[in-house]
């Protein structure tokens, strides 16, 4: 099974390498390659570009799960009071900057939909997969709004 989704697997992660400077390709193929095999036979049902978002969150999980173990972060006040963190995520950048009003105000132009799933994956800090269980959508929709989510704050922060 790995075999096929092995080339896919190594242009995320070279992708994703490239972006973050310090991390390992290897450490990041063996990532894509356990979440596969731990979601199992289900993944040869899916087309390439969902189980390609599979595996580039499970990546983007392990980054964050290393950047918090490296810092020493225990909650999330401490990850976002970082004043400069290895990883530029949108929300991070946007609370950084006046913390409380830009913040909320940016919130506030989100549909709850968006809201809710920004809320979880940051602040609950859920797999993208468990965010869809809990409100029935896929992984896929999910990582689309998030996407969309991201685009709206990062715009509204520049």
């Amino acid at each position: 099974m790995l075999n096929k989704y092995l080339p896919e697997i190594k242009k995320i992660s070279r992708q994703v390498a490239r972006k973050v400077p310090g991390i390992s390709r290897d450490d990041l193929e063996q990532i894509g390659c356990m979440k596969l095999l731990i979601v199992g036979k289900v993944v040869d049902t899916w087309p390439m570009p969902q189980t390609a978002t599979v595996v580039r969150n499970a990546m983007f999980d392990y980054l964050r799960d290393e950047y918090r173990r490296n810092h020493r972060i225990d909650s999330d006040a401490d990850y976002f009071s970082i004043a400069d963190s290895g990883l530029k995520n949108p929300l991070h950048i946007l609370l950084q900057k006046e913390r409380g009003e830009i913040a909320s105000k940016a919130m506030a132009k989100l549909s709850d939909r968006q809201q809710d799933i920004i809320d979880k994956k940051y602040i609950k800090e859920m797999p993208m997969w468990e965010i869809g269980k809990s409100i029935k959508l896929t992984e896929a929709r999910i990582s689309q709004i998030h996407s969309k989510s991201m685009r709206i704050l990062r715009n509204l922060v520049n």
